[in-house]
């Protein structure tokens, strides 16, 4: 069970602040890549941290489970 779930068992349905991540990854032509939520809308690859866990891992544990690319992490200041 996550870290999220274990929380969420104690507080309810009580609002949480909770850290995430999220990534804008674009190809060569500028095109943004999006994943489909569970909703059905769509939103920047991303996800809930762990605890414990850093803003890299998550990125390259969320962009790789959705995705079939090969790729490699960089972060970029704005």
């Amino acid at each position: 069970m996550s870290y999220f779930a274990d929380l969420r068992k104690f507080v309810g349905s009580r609002p949480l602040i909770l850290p995430g991540a999220v990534a804008i990854i674009t190809d060569e032509k500028g095109d943004i890549l999006l994943q489909q939520r569970s909703d059905g809308g769509w939103g920047l690859p991303g996800g809930l941290m762990e605890l414990g866990e850093s803003f890299l891992k998550r990125l390259d544990c969320t962009f790789f489970r959705f995705s079939s690319f090969m790729y490699s992490l960089a972060l970029t200041s704005i």
